[in-house]
């Protein structure tokens, strides 16, 4: 029996093996197949997955231009075509808001997004809203950042006069604006290099400002590349009625200072030469005279004293005019019947021409300007009253040639501030002639009254006292400010007491 089963093990023995063979090689083709199936599996899903994802982006498109689409038939929507058409029923008027709009829509239409009315008129108000909260000058200075990158100073002045020219409370900044224009054309017809050099102190400048002209003038005034001649020039071009600050008019004393040297130095040089030459014809006329008359080097001498004696002439009548030309005394006209004078001893006065009266200024040092532009403004006021006859309510009593102490400043500074004028700049002669005008109206017509009399009977003056009603004449001035042009006189005055 176990032999048997021993045998029939024996039998079994191929079979088997061949069983495990063929049993191995269906597990290696069954593994094989499933790593294929696997493999197709994962294909399939990430075809499917890339399918899905542009059918997604496909849908997404298109609700981005069903949006456009149902936007662009919103009577709400704006465009460049009708954004005038909405800023004229919600923001009439308003050129900012146009400006505005037209940056938003700008950047809007680039990033390929449609605007409604709500979303633009949003942005408006907001940026409308911080726009009003800054001061006048603030949003000067921000305009003039935005555009002077990309505009020339003769384009970027332009673009500010004709934007904010007529704003009367920024009229010192608009004065300077044409000055710098008026400036820069001025250099258009000098030599190339001054023409450079005032156009680079141009271009350098602070348009927004207040004092940015009188920097330049006092600029070129202490630059070396410009001649005195061409400073003069813009002393004369600009003097007078463009001067406005202290340092504007010490610029241009400056000027005509340095011109008046020039001249000196060069009167001194040509005198030198005359005296040279001087010397030099009287050697010619004694080899002459030692000469006999044919001799033949008489003749070559004689044409030689003939071309010293020419240029002798010339050079004295270069001299002539040059006494001409040279200022016999450093000043200009800064106003009609007004003129600023620089004085021998460096000092300064503001002298009253048809009266010959000067007002000496403080001296020129470091937080002096307030007192200097007082006392500038006192000579304005002095002769309106002086003109009146009422010059002795100054106390003490002014002298020509002094410098006002600060009671007889503060006193013209509390007449014209009181009438409404400006103590922070020169006045203009327009102010000058209405100052006059307004402190007529305390002299009594056709009356044989002094002024004093008169400033008497309107309670501004006591006689006993010797002294000024500070409030009557406050009262007084501010009257005739109120009633400019309505025909009120000395009696209104009176009766107001």
């Amino acid at each position: 029996m176990q032999e048997i089963n021993r045998s029939s093990q024996a039998e079994l023995k191929p079979e088997t093996l061949d069983n495990k063979v063929s049993g191995s090689l269906e597990e290696n083709l069954a593994n094989t197949n499933l790593e294929h199936l696997n493999f197709k599996v994962k294909r399939r899903k990430e075809q499917q997955k890339a399918h899905e994802n542009i059918e997604t982006r496909e849908r997404e498109n298109l609700d981005i231009e069903l949006l456009k689409s149902l936007d662009s038939l919103d009577p709400e929507y704006v465009t460049f075509e009708n954004v005038s058409e909405f800023l004229s029923k919600k923001f009439p008027n308003n050129s900012k808001a146009f400006e505005l709009s037209k940056q938003f829509l700008t950047k809007q239409t680039s990033l390929g997004l449609n605007v409604k009315e709500n979303k633009l008129g949003n942005y408006l108000n907001e940026n409308l809203k911080i726009e009003s909260i800054l001061t006048i000058e603030d949003q000067i200075k921000n305009f003039t950042e935005t555009i002077r990158a990309e505009k020339s100073s003769v384009q970027v002045l332009h673009i500010l006069i004709e934007k904010y020219g007529a704003i009367d409370s920024i009229s010192t900044l608009v004065d300077q604006w044409k000055n710098f224009l008026k400036l820069h054309q001025f250099a258009e017809d000098k030599s190339p290099a001054e023409k450079k050099v005032i156009q680079r102190i141009i271009s350098n400048a602070d348009f927004t400002a207040e004092n940015s002209f009188d920097m330049a003038l006092a600029e070129i005034s202490d630059n070396t590349e410009i001649s005195s001649d061409t400073k003069l020039e813009i002393t004369k071009k600009f003097g007078g009625e463009n001067v406005h600050t202290v340092s504007e008019m010490d610029s241009m004393l400056k000027n005509v200072e340095s011109h008046k040297k020039d001249i000196e130095i060069a009167i001194s040089s040509k005198t030198k030469e005359v005296q040279k030459i001087e010397g030099e014809i009287a050697n010619l006329e004694k080899q002459i005279e030692a000469l006999d008359s044919d001799d033949p080097k008489r003749k070559e001498l004689e044409d030689k004293l003939a071309d010293k004696s020419r240029i002798l002439e010339q050079i004295k009548t270069d001299i002539n005019f040059l006494n001409e030309e040279k200022p016999q005394e450093v000043s200009f006209p800064l106003r009609s019947d007004f003129s600023a004078k620089l004085n021998s001893d460096g000092s300064r006065s503001i002298r009253i021409d048809s009266q010959g009266f000067e007002i000496k200024l403080p001296d020129n040092r470091i937080f002096q300007g307030r007192k200097n532009m007082l006392a500038i403004n006192l000579a304005f006021s002095y002769r309106a009253l002086h003109s009146v006859g009422m010059e002795s309510l100054f106390s003490p009593k002014l002298a020509s040639g002094e410098v006002p102490d600060k009671r007889q400043r503060m006193f013209s500074g509390k007449i014209l501030s009181t009438l409404g004028y400006p103590t922070d700049t020169i006045l203009s002669d327009g102010h000058i002639n209405q100052l006059k005008d307004d402190l007529s109206m305390l002299k009594q017509k056709g009356s044989n009254s002094t002024g004093m009399e008169d400033a008497t009977a309107l309670g501004i003056y006591d006689i006993s006292t010797q002294e000024v009603n500070m409030n009557r004449l406050t009262q007084c001035l501010s009257f005739i400010k109120q009633n400019r042009g309505k025909g009120i006189g000395f009696e209104e005055l009176k009766s107001k007491q």
